[in-house]
């Protein structure tokens, strides 16, 4: 993704690489996790170090101790070229599919 996962930084960093537009639904998914200690799937915008915006799917799970949760862990796809072959009626939706 343009970046070594080693060199992200702390959140501030990691928050500014998502697309503004995309921020809210990142967070939310983020707390609802911790919250909740359900994983989730959600598709969103990254801001590469050229500009360019990239599409990623994230799915990442809780993991808890003490039934609290300590981190965190998932992956992330990069989903641009499916989402460049979707139809222009998804593209203009900005639906995303769980």
């Amino acid at each position: 993704m343009g970046r070594r996962p080693r060199h992200l930084g702390g959140r501030d960093i990691v928050e500014s690489v998502i697309q503004a537009e995309d921020r809210l639904k990142v967070k939310e998914a983020y707390a609802r996790a911790c919250r909740d200690q359900e994983p989730y799937d959600i598709q969103y915008r990254l801001v590469m170090p050229t500009g360019e915006s990239k599409w990623v799917r994230a799915l990442a799970y809780p993991i808890s101790e003490n039934g609290r949760v300590v981190k965190v862990r998932g992956t992330l796809q990069d989903i641009t070229e499916i989402k460049k072959q979707s139809s222009p009626c998804e593209r203009v939706r900005g639906a995303c599919v769980p």
